[in-house]
């Protein structure tokens, strides 16, 4: 009997490693994010999600400066700031934008998808990243279950992702800007596919 006691603490340990280096893998709290925190997504205390994620689909940070912007659209969404938002908005239809994003049940949706990993497609962000370039590995998998999406359900999210994404791209001004500041395009419901 107590060599088998001896064993347990081991074992548990053992467990222990594993779960997290399958949540690292997952793009969850393994021993890289937990050092930064809620920086990048991660989970307070009270396990709630409490930041966007800045770090891309691939595993790469966002550049700090365009981290800044996402960090400050996912605070003005949390607050409710309409006239922050506003602010922060470089699309071409700010009353349409306005409409939906002042409903606490799309600024919700909209700060869920945030917590996902977005696709880096050079010249800006989109999230939730697999809604445009699919399923790429374990992140997107777990962001889709993050949204309540079975990927399973879903062959082809590019085409098929039934809920809101948010878009960040460079400004772009040739040629006196070709690659200005990130800017916050807003969001957009994206149908689905329909049966």
């Amino acid at each position: 009997m107590a060599a088998a006691s001896n064993r347990t603490p081991a074992v548990v340990g053992v467990l222990v490693l594993l779960l997290v280096g399958v949540l690292a893998a997952c793009g969850g709290t393994g021993p890289a994010q937990a050092s930064r925190g809620i920086e990048s997504g991660g989970v307070d205390p009270a396990g709630a999600v409490s930041a966007p994620t800045v770090v891309d689909s691939s595993g790469m940070p966002l550049e700090p400066e365009h981290a800044d912007v996402v960090r400050d659209v996912y605070r003005a969404l949390a607050q409710g700031d309409i006239e922050r938002l506003r602010g922060l908005y470089h699309g071409d239809d700010w009353e349409g934008q306005a409409r939906l994003l002042s409903q606490q049940t799309v600024r919700d949706e909209v700060l869920a998808v945030l917590q996902t990993h977005p696709a880096n497609l050079g010249e800006g962000y989109v999230y939730p990243g697999f809604s445009v370039t699919g399923w790429t590995g374990m992140r997107d998998r777990a962001d889709a279950a993050r949204l309540g999406i079975a990927p399973a359900e879903l062959p082809d999210p590019t085409s098929g992702y039934p809920g809101y994404q948010t878009a960040f791209f460079l400004h772009y001004n040739p040629p006196d800007d070709a690659g200005g500041p990130l800017q916050w395009r807003g969001i957009a419901r994206l149908p689905g596919t329909t049966g």
